[in-house]
């Protein structure tokens, strides 16, 4: 995981130094200069396709923000968007990739109660599951706050719905080497659909 500050200069290809080992497969992007949201690059969906954190009905399609382009081992390249790159824009970057403490990656949703169990090498204490190409939220698990752990219900905090208090639920349970699925609720686990995960130790 890397965080950095950067300014805009509205040119398609701008390139920027991510900080991490290896490609990113997650890209956080929020301008501090402006009224914008907080933009997504996931590896999983390719660099033609946008996500928002704060707006789970915006996503889709554009040159305008990844341009186009994958992440290379050492930079992030960024389109002429105004939301992530206009000229003398402020902004802050943060970028994820796999470690022994985190991990990023998609799971295949089977619509069960008992749903999918995810091997990471670690139990998780922070989790952000986020269904793909869908108007679902992300949602937040986390064992400080949040009683994430193994032993049922648990509560989940949504990015998008700041007005709402967290929810209680039995969506996933910790295990010793990662996570298990435990409800066919929509935002988990649609039979199909295509999840991602962030998992933190």
């Amino acid at each position: 995981f890397t965080a950095l500050h950067y300014r805009g200069n509205g040119s398609s290809g701008h390139q920027l130094r991510h900080g991490l080992a290896a490609k990113p497969k997650m890209v956080w992007v929020k301008k501090l200069s402006g009224n914008e949201g907080w933009y997504v690059y996931l590896e999983a969906m390719g660099n033609t396709k946008y996500h928002r954190l704060d707006d789970a009905s915006s996503y889709g399609s554009s040159s305008g923000y990844w341009n186009n382009t994958d992440p290379t081992a050492t930079h992030m390249i960024l389109g002429n968007s105004g939301a992530v790159n206009s000229n003398g824009g402020k902004y802050m970057m943060y970028s994820f990739g796999d470690s022994d403490i985190t991990k990023v990656g998609t799971y295949t949703g089977n619509g069960s109660g008992s749903g999918p169990s995810i091997t990471l090498g670690f139990t998780p204490r922070m989790l952000v599951i986020k269904k793909l190409e869908a108007n679902s939220p992300w949602c937040l698990f986390d064992s400080y706050a949040l009683d994430l752990d193994s032993s049922g219900d648990e509560k989940v905090l949504y990015f998008d719905d700041l007005a709402t208090k967290p929810d209680d639920e039995d969506f996933v349970d910790t295990t010793g080497t990662g996570f298990d699925v435990k409800d066919n609720d929509s935002k988990v686990n649609s039979n199909g659909s295509t999840y991602l995960y962030w998992a933190h130790k």
